[in-house]
């Protein structure tokens, strides 16, 4: 079977006429002719239905033109590949990197690239959007995971898993998390893909795949930002190893879990079409491939078992007038963090400026018990005669299981005073705070406009056990 024939075939597949895709390839009809009969002698069936305007696919041609194009398309690839090394590296190359590995991991690499090629010229995109290749003029990209749309071609860079991490600092204050239960009352940091917020965190162990569904206080269209908070010590973080290899090595991070497998994050370099396969693609990908598997192997599947089993001193105690400012200061705190959502900048810069917030306070101090950890005050809960005024967290801690367990605690000290239920309100608009409620056993009872905030104010109730 004579290549010439296989690239005729394409041809006048494309054209549907013998003679345009003579012209094309700069043979005579005639030629053509005998090259398309030999064809298909050969293969030992029709592949055009002819007529005397036009030439038409067969079932047949249909299918085996698929296969056509991908040989010679492979066969196109690999005669690149051979010349590549005969072929100078120059022109421009346009190359989108997750935000992540492109800033911390990559740059250096593709530094020490263009140091080799000096006369290659990069056009960096960094982001964890996926890039439109036609639109944002895209003619690469590294991806983690292996892309959907079979048109594209994706050669694997290296094997890589997520993993659970968090600070030492963190890990002291909140404790470790030694199973899937415990994650769960855990901050646990979000960043968005195509906005899609990545809150279920899937696991595997001895075959069984395990899915969690975790709450976070913070989330970021920007994945790097979720690692910088997780240094910081503002949760629980889970990506790919490959993003957290200096962090781990450093000891800025530590790894949990690790009994478990963490969700695949494999990488891939990406290109539209076989068309643009270059020899500068094909360099890349070998330069990738090295680059990952050495970066890898400092810290790839460390297994750090002996991490503390501790648990944060928590405490809840009447409130006194030496705690006021700390009080006054953790109540602006949270309302400048967590009620813009619903009040706007307006209302809560009037509220806290305006002296509302220290008001409250000052009214109801007899009636405020604080939440202690390891000795600091993290947050307090306003309550009188089964009625609960105010209940706040500090903004970093809100995710961690600790509003829960304040509101329990104050619960069941209105209980023991005699109460039966408890009463509280609060916004329609403030979702955070009504999806607390409800998880933690609390209904709402009515609901009625409030004219001088212009939103809808809930009433909620709590029937003590």
């Amino acid at each position: 079977m004579q290549l010439n024939d296989l690239t005729l075939f394409v041809r006048v597949a494309d054209c549907g006429s013998l003679t345009g895709a003579a012209v094309e390839l700069d043979i005579s009809s005639a030629v053509a002719s005998a090259g398309l009969k030999r064809l298909e002698k050969e293969l030992g069936t029709t592949l055009f239905i002819r007529s005397t305007r036009s030439l038409r696919l067969t079932d047949a041609g249909e299918r085996y033109l698929i296969h056509c194009r991908s040989a010679l398309a492979d066969l196109d690839m690999g005669q690149r590949a051979i010349n590549s090394s005969l072929t100078q590296i120059s022109g421009t190359v346009s190359l989108a990197v997750p935000s992540d590995v492109g800033r911390n991991v990559v740059l250096p690499w593709l530094d020490e690239f263009l140091a080799k090629y000096p006369e290659l010229n990069l056009r960096l995109h960094i982001g964890d959007n996926l890039s439109d290749f036609y639109r944002d003029k895209i003619d690469v990209a590294l991806r983690s995971g292996k892309p959907k749309d079979s048109s594209l071609v994706a050669f694997k860079i290296c094997d890589a898993k997520r993993v659970l991490c968090a600070s030492p600092e963190y890990i002291e204050r909140m404790g470790a998390v030694h199973s899937l239960e415990q994650l769960q009352q855990h901050n646990c940091l979000f960043f968005m893909l195509d906005e899609r917020t990545h809150d279920q965190w899937f696991f595997s162990k001895e075959g069984q795949q395990h899915k969690v569904r975790v709450s976070s206080n913070r989330t970021c269209n920007d994945a790097d930002i979720a690692r910088r908070w997780a240094v910081a010590g503002q949760g629980v973080v889970f990506k790919s190893w490959l993003d957290l290899t200096d962090d781990i090595e450093a000891g800025r991070l530590i790894p949990m879990l690790t009994d478990y497998v963490g969700e695949d994050a494999d990488l891939y370099l990406v290109c539209p079409g076989r068309e643009h396969v270059t020899p500068v693609v094909l360099l890349l990908r070998d330069m990738l491939r090295t680059r990952t598997k050495a970066w890898l192997a400092r810290t790839n599947n460390r297994l750090i078992k002996n991490i503390p089993n501790r648990q944060p001193m928590k405490s809840v105690r009447q409130a006194s007038s030496a705690d006021l400012d700390r009080i006054k200061r953790l109540a602006k705190e949270t309302i400048d963090k967590c009620y813009r959502s619903f009040l706007g900048d307006e209302g809560v810069d009037w509220f806290i400026n305006g002296g509302g917030s220290d008001r409250e306070i000052n009214q109801h101090l007899e009636d405020i018990v604080v939440l202690e950890v390891d000795g600091t005050i993290q947050g307090y809960c306003a309550a009188e005669e089964g009625f609960i005024h105010s209940l706040m967290i500090k903004p970093q801690l809100q995710g961690t299981g600790l509003g829960g367990y304040l509101l329990a605690q104050v619960e069941a000290m209105q209980h023991a005073q005699g109460y039966e239920h408890l009463r509280l309100e609060t916004f329609k608009a403030n979702e955070q705070a009504l999806n607390f409620y409800q998880k933690q056993g609390w209904s709402i009872a009515t609901e009625e406009r409030d004219e001088s905030f212009g939103l809808v104010r809930v009433f909620m109730r709590k029937i003590l056990d």
